[in-house]
């Protein structure tokens, strides 16, 4: 198996985790959302993106997101996420340099 694979496995494994045991109360750094375009999230950032995901909503109050490196079989799981954070217009989008997760609140 080449490495890249292994680290794209790597980052769908733990977008996955950080999605469904969203860190609670812990000191993460801050991620700065783009206001036009999509904001990028590296594999090392996901536990951040899930602690607090409204911190990620633009000032027109979407969320647009890429989730780098990640595999489709996580889109579910980050729909579920969102739906169950009170999202709207939900999508999740695989290529091949991540996951595009878009929604509204």
């Amino acid at each position: 198996m080449c490495m890249a694979n292994i680290n794209r496995l790597y980052a769908t494994i733990r977008l996955v985790l950080c999605a469904l045991f969203p860190h609670k109360g812990a000191e993460l750094k801050r991620i700065h959302p783009e206001l036009i375009g999509t904001t990028s999230i590296t594999a090392e950032d996901f536990a951040v993106a899930f602690a607090d995901i409204n911190s990620l909503l633009r000032p027109d109050n979407r969320l647009e997101l890429l989730f780098e490196g990640a595999l489709s079989p996580a889109a579910t799981i980050l729909l579920y996420r969102l739906k169950s954070s009170g999202f709207s217009g939900c999508r999740a989008i695989a290529s091949a340099e991540g996951i595009l997760l878009t929604a509204i609140r």
